[in-house]
């Protein structure tokens, strides 16, 4: 649970991770490889620079296995290759039940104290986390902006301060 602050506000920022651990074998996303022709290959959301070929395929009626379902072509056997110089390639797997986590839904709430004296914590959403979430701490003045015009419904906590003169 990161927290940003300094003398004038601080903000809690929190990231849920989502398990997309499988039963099945997946491919390494951190695999890399550079073929016999100096050819470099990784995975990017798949392999940008292999051709997935199909060496042998059939016709599935739907009744295959114990389970009835909708007919479709079945892949038997395929590889990748090179899309350069066709050599073949063997992405590294990794085995069933590897854990595995994508990140998921950012949550965050921001304390400062409002151009009215207030102090207010609130719920940061959308574009708000931007401002947090860049590298550097956006200037004082942002955050004050931001919390003055906070919409009612996402302010939690109220402070309201006195002070008294002797």
């Amino acid at each position: 649970m990161p927290i940003f602050s300094n003398r004038s506000y601080e903000v809690t920022l929190e990231r849920d991770w989502i398990d997309v651990t499988s039963e099945f074998p997946s491919y390494n996303e951190s695999w890399k490889f550079t073929d016999a022709a100096g050819h470099e290959h990784r995975y990017e959301r798949g392999f940008p620079t292999l051709r997935h070929v199909i060496d042998a395929e059939h016709w599935c009626n739907g009744n295959e296995g114990w389970m009835h379902h909708d007919p479709h072509m079945h892949v038997d056997a395929a590889h990748f290759e090179c899309v350069q110089c066709g050599e073949t390639i063997s992405p590294a797997m990794d085995p069933p039940f590897t854990p595995k986590k994508i990140p998921g839904l950012l949550s965050g709430q921001v304390s400062g104290m409002r151009s009215d004296g207030v102090k207010i914590t609130a719920i940061l959403s959308g574009d708000e986390f931007e401002l947090f979430t860049g590298g550097e701490l956006p200037a004082d003045s942002v955050v004050r902006d931001l919390l003055d015009r906070m919409p009612e419904e996402r302010i939690t906590l109220r402070q309201y301060s006195s002070q008294f003169s002797r």
